[in-house]
């Protein structure tokens, strides 16, 4: 009986996945010239309920996404691997947002220094 509430749970899911969390429509709307989010997958939201237990991750995920999208290194500018950034990573790797916060990707050639960006935001603690 179990087993039959997990399928319907999964198959009314996936006819609804046109719908998109708050994070990613935040995404979509800041994303600059990153790749927008389409749908979300079971494993996209299983990350995403995980990401929003940490406050420190929701507190400061809306100026992570401004920091990614205006990051030379996480649009593939700088580096010279043509890597570039997505919602996937943001919310699949626990400590991408805490990095991003940090600075690890703002980089020589970012559209954002270190003293630009520390200036125009305070950051949240938890």
């Amino acid at each position: 009986m179990q087993n039959n509430n997990i399928v319907e749970l999964k198959l009314e899911y996936t006819e609804n996945r046109s719908v998109l969390p708050t994070e990613a429509v935040f995404w979509n709307e800041n994303h600059g010239t990153l790749p927008i989010v389409l749908t979300m997958s079971l494993k996209r939201m299983a990350h995403l309920r995980a990401r929003r237990r940490d406050p420190f991750w929701v507190a400061n995920y809306q100026e992570a996404v401004r920091r990614v999208s205006a990051s030379d290194f996480c649009n593939g500018r700088v580096g010279g691997r043509g890597w570039r950034a997505t919602f996937a990573w943001l919310i699949e790797r626990p400590d991408a947002v805490a990095n991003v916060m940090e600075g690890k990707y703002d980089g020589v050639g970012s559209s954002m220094n270190r003293n630009e960006s520390t200036e125009s935001f305070e950051l949240k603690r938890f």
